[in-house]
């Protein structure tokens, strides 16, 4: 077999109409081989020459004027000093512009070499050609992934909803990356280690419930080694929180704000660790010593020797923040007490106090240093949170009260709701809402059955979009040409059919992810393995299954008769 060239051909559409027909209305239509007569170029020695170096099989980069090249073809016959007639193969859904081309060094190179595509053929070389296809591609996934996109900015809650093998899954994190990344990146895998933290992903089951989720009592050794029970926030809960963080920052904190928590947190960062390290005990104002023996990114953990009923408490650093920067002087434990709106007394406000005033006589004595301290804001950080199988949970029951802020039009603090347990918590006024940073993506597979214990107080507050297997054909990209080609249309024709079939309908066909295998295995393997287990699913219970079964046989294998099953 001889070496394939490859060869940027230049096509003048208006010619093209006239040599196809009344059929030829737009590059979308080239169905059919064009016999190519070498518009403009009327010179004997060049026709020669072209037909002298391109041969059959030889494949031909369409650069349609005005668009960029807009697909391939392949040459079929080579007449002699005359014509050469191309077949195609593929008009690309979306064109490579030639601002694409001259901004990609290798395709400029060839632009520029070519004589900007001014003459009928070009010489193009294969790794040119490999150059375009992989630009065609992240060309067509970025315009894909970039409407889907404007969707859920738009809308804040989506669900992908669509039949088996869509790719929804992978196309939620493709959005989540691209959302993070504006636009720049539909790669999950190649975000920062930050913005990986604006991602968080979940996959509902029957069993799953509010605990997991918001939040709950899990058992947990204490510090004095008991087993106690504890409160633990859920992985939505945790994930809010930190998009919570960047929103308040940015959006209710100025510079100078943000400068002085800094501060603050150096500040209390500093204490804690010479608190720890020193050993160092301290005293509450009617005289109890206390020291501190462990902390996290919420708690202080103090131990009381003197205390027999209560000798270790866990003091929330929240609140201790929020004394520091409150621009308020405490001089007694009243003052404390008053500040969150205490009725009463309790143990808790002495210690707070007490460190109050120590990290007070701190900032003051290490201002000039912690002075030095600048924040810029930047810009506001999207987060997205994706459900994959949103329907196979129960969805009251996961969600709970937390459905409400949910609702586009209450984000933020207008939504706030109390969560069940939040009367475990020290802060009285303890609410939860989702910002308007968050993006919440969920899948579903319409044929599972239970898409009908789907809330529908819950599907009101989310947009649905449908995948299809024809919106997702370029998942079958990373195919050979010529694999590709017949995995479409097995996948068509099989679709079709069971579109028609009484019982099924469009949400049971196929989707591009079965055929994806086709790397590996050939047809008749996929068709053992892969799809005809979930055909016969589909059709379990019906009177003519059989028949049935042989139809979706017939449409996959076509007339090629090449199924070895027996």
């Amino acid at each position: 077999m001889s070496k394939i060239n490859y060869w940027i051909v230049s096509a003048d559409i208006e010619k093209w109409k006239a040599e196809l027909g009344a059929d030829f209305n737009t590059w979308e239509d080239w169905k059919e081989p064009i016999s190519y007569n070498f518009y403009g170029d009327n010179s004997k020695t060049r026709r020669r020459n072209f037909t002298k170096k391109i041969k059959v099989d030889d494949i031909a980069l369409i650069y349609a004027k005005a668009k960029g090249l807009i697909g391939e073809g392949k040459f079929i016959n080579v007449i002699p000093d005359d014509e050469l007639i191309i077949q195609p193969v593929s008009i690309w859904r979306r064109a490579i512009s030639l601002t694409d081309i001259k901004n990609n060094s290798i395709l400029n190179k060839i632009y520029v070499s070519a004589n900007k595509f001014r003459a009928s053929f070009s010489r193009c070389s294969w790794k040119a050609y490999k150059e375009a296809l992989e630009l065609k591609d992240s060309s067509i996934n970025s315009y894909d992934i970039k409407s889907y996109v404007k969707k859920l900015i738009s809308a804040k809650n989506i669900i992908l909803r669509g039949a088996p093998g869509t790719g929804k899954t992978y196309l939620s994190k493709q959005i989540a990356a691209s959302i993070i990344t504006d636009n720049t990146e539909t790669d999950l895998d190649k975000l920062t280690e930050e913005q990986k933290q604006q991602v968080e992903f979940v996959q509902f089951h029957p069993s799953y419930d509010y605990t997991d989720f918001v939040e709950g009592l899990r058992p947990s050794l204490g510090i004095d080694g008991k087993m106690e029970f504890v409160l633990k926030d859920g992985i939505f809960k945790s994930f809010i929180e930190r998009a919570r963080v960047d929103y308040e920052n940015y959006s209710l904190k100025s510079e100078d704000m943000l400068g002085e928590e800094a501060i603050i947190q150096n500040i209390i960062n500093q204490f804690l660790s010479n608190s720890l390290s020193n050993m160092q005990v301290f005293q509450t104002k009617t005289g109890n010593n206390f020291n501190i023996i462990g902390f996290n990114e919420k708690y202080i953990v103090i131990s009381i020797p003197g205390n027999d009923k209560a000798n270790m408490l866990q003091l929330s650093l929240k609140k201790i923040k929020e004394l520091l920067t409150s621009g308020k002087k405490f001089e007694s434990v009243k003052d404390v007490m008053e500040f969150f709106n205490g009725k009463q007394y309790t143990q808790k406000d002495s210690y707070y106090f007490s460190i109050y005033k120590e990290l007070v006589s701190d900032k003051i004595s290490t201002k000039k240093d912690h002075n030095k301290v600048k924040v810029k804001k930047g810009k506001l950080k999207k987060y997205v949170f994706i459900i994959d199988e949103i329907n196979r949970g129960e969805i009251s029951k996961i969600f709970g009260e937390l459905f409400f802020s949910l609702e586009p039009g209450y984000r933020g603090e207008t939504g706030a709701v109390s969560t069940q347990y939040s009367n475990l918590y020290d802060e009285t006024n303890e609410k939860f809402y989702i910002p308007e940073n968050v993006y919440i993506i969920g899948t579903m597979n319409d044929i599972d059955r239970s898409v009908d214990s789907f809330d529908f107080a819950m599907r009101r507050r989310f947009r649905f979009i449908e995948i299809t297997p024809n919106d997702r054909e370029s998942m079958l990209d990373s195919l050979s040409p010529e694999i590709k080609k017949d995995a479409l249309n097995r996948m068509n024709a099989l679709n079709r059919v069971i579109a028609e079939t009484e019982g099924l309908n469009e949400n049971y066909q196929i989707g591009p992810s079965y055929f994806l295998h086709l790397k590996d295995i050939d047809v008749n393997d996929l068709w053992t393995d892969y799809l005809q287990p979930l055909l016969y699913d589909y059709i379990r219970g019906m009177y003519n299954e059989n028949s049935l079964m042989d139809s979706f046989k017939v449409a996959y294998f076509g007339n090629d008769d090449e199924s070895t099953e027996n």
